[in-house]
């Protein structure tokens, strides 16, 4: 998550725009500034315009800002609407990156400076950093020039260390994963070789083109035989296989994959082969690594995934509810409540990019898009989100719907508002139902986000009222493991966390 946290407000900017202010004063230059703030996790989220920021402590933390959109009459108090600055994304402006996991750049830096310190104590030590004797801490980094010489990044060293966040430094993030990952293989690689690590190279690059080959093989395969595909339409790179670097004693040069890219098993048999999990390869040859900042003081833990013959985690489903509250109007959003956790499914984007994000603990902040939902919908039920309402009896895909749902809703068009009134009624489970008009009137108060993200909503809430206990199960196991990257298409990795 890279939105604004609590202990951001008790920091000034290193970087951007207002480096040097603290982030309370960044959020009133910028309402002065006309500056759109981002509400959400990621910098695609909603842009707004502040109005007016409501502290409720002295460094600003917990406050409440009151927004209106980009192109809206700030004049107009009517438009005015209210979000806790906890919901607001840490942009540039903020002195953070622009994506997930504290932003793009952070993110680019942080895995580069992973490889560093990773080469160093494969390559170079041979051994562990001293995590609490900084006179021996501060000679051991002395030869990470040397451990350089073992790494193929997008980013230089010399450039990471001008911009690196400086809690992953003071915390030890980078010393305690890379002692970890020495201590559990420090003899599995090949002996006698060095071990490259990769983040950005050509060679990690080649190992993405050799899953997309066979993605586009699996689409084809499926369209001339007119059956489904085995993975969803946008099967994206992180859910084959997260490995944000790649450790491998195999020549740089090289794309051991792509003679294997055949299909889905040859090609993940080739990934477990090389990392010494079949009895063809001895040692460890190439091995996709994901990575989680560690919390100060907390341990290093690492998890083994989709290796030959594991058997899946399975899912209950257990009920959903309108938001947290169960209140149909309070959010966007419906929850889908588990045994492993939740699942919020809204629209990311504004009023559009319907997805799904876990809450739950096995697979936090993992996402699966709207496609992808509606790719395991069908499996399961046999039945679509998006053609599942009578208002779009044809297969429209999102964009189409959203495209025509608010002008059908704005224009009270009879057959729209009725469907999606029906559905109101059948699933409000919390007081009385509001009469049609008074339905319609509400709906165009909450805008246009509220109105595309809970029309989807309803639409899966309808299949999956139409199912048994067990197709709710099944749909809930396949959104949970395609969220954690543990697909049956899915390949080898660890996560150190």
């Amino acid at each position: 998550m890279a939105n604004l946290k609590s202990g951001d407000f008790n920091k000034t900017a290193s970087k951007g725009p207002y480096a040097g202010k603290t982030r309370k004063q960044i959020i009133f230059s910028k309402i002065t500034d006309r500056k759109n703030f981002i509400i959400g996790s990621t910098k695609n989220g909603q842009k707004i315009l502040g109005v007016n920021y409501e502290a409720k402590n002295s460094n600003g933390w917990n406050g409440i800002l009151t927004y209106i959109l980009p192109n809206e009459n700030i004049k107009d108090k009517k438009l005015y609407k209210k979000i806790s600055i906890k919901e607001v994304f840490k942009d540039p402006d903020f002195g953070g990156g622009g994506g997930s996991g504290g932003g793009s750049d952070d993110t680019e830096i942080v895995e580069c400076m992973q490889c560093f310190y990773c080469s160093l104590v494969f390559n170079i030590l041979k051994g562990k950093i001293s995590e609490t004797d900084m006179m021996i801490q501060s000679k051991q980094l002395e030869s990470m020039d040397n451990a350089k010489r073992y790494c193929v990044t997008s980013k230089s060293y010399d450039s990471c260390i001008k911009d690196v966040p400086v809690d992953w430094i003071d915390d030890m993030v980078f010393i305690k994963i890379a002692n970890k990952l020495y201590d559990n293989y420090k003899n599995h690689f090949e002996s006698g070789k060095y071990i490259y690590f990769h983040r950005g190279s050509k060679f990690m690059k080649a190992l993405y083109a050799a899953k997309k080959t066979v993605h586009t093989l699996d689409k084809k395969f499926a369209e001339e035989r007119n059956i489904k595909a085995q993975a969803p339409g946008s099967f994206s790179d992180d859910k084959w296989n997260p490995g944000d670097i790649w450790a491998t004693t195999l020549d740089q040069n090289s794309k051991p994959l792509k003679e294997s890219a055949t299909s889905w098993g040859a090609l993940n048999t080739k990934v477990a082969e090389e990392a010494a999990l079949l009895k063809t390869i001895q040692k460890i040859r190439l091995l996709g690594i994901s990575l989680k900042r560690i919390g100060k003081g907390a341990v290093a833990t690492i998890k083994t995934y989709n290796a030959p013959n594991e058997i899946k985690p399975s899912y209950k489903f257990k009920e959903w509810k309108w938001g947290k509250t169960n209140d149909f109007f309070s959010s966007q959003d419906m929850y889908l409540h588990s045994d492993g956790g939740e699942v919020q499914f809204r629209t990311f984007q504004g009023p559009v990019s319907w997805q799904g994000e876990i809450k739950g603990k096995s697979a936090a902040g993992g996402k699966i898009g709207g496609g992808n939902v509606d790719f395991y919908v069908e499996e399961v039920y046999k039945k679509s989100v998006f053609s599942n309402s009578k208002s779009f009896k044809t297969a429209d895909d999102e964009n189409k719907i959203f495209s025509k749902l608010y002008k059908k809703i704005q224009e009270k068009d009879e057959n729209v508002l009725k469907n999606y009134y029906d559905q109101y009624k059948k699933y409000n489970k919390k007081g009385q139902a509001l009469d049609i008009n008074s339905f319609h009137a509400a709906l165009m108060e909450k805008g246009i986000n509220f109105i595309n993200s809970k029309f989807l909503c309803l639409q899966l809430v309808d299949i999956l009222e139409s199912g048994t206990a067990k197709q709710k199960d099944e749909l809930t196991t396949l959104i949970f493991l395609y969220a954690s990257s543990n697909t049956k298409q899915s390949s080898h990795f660890i996560k150190v966390s």
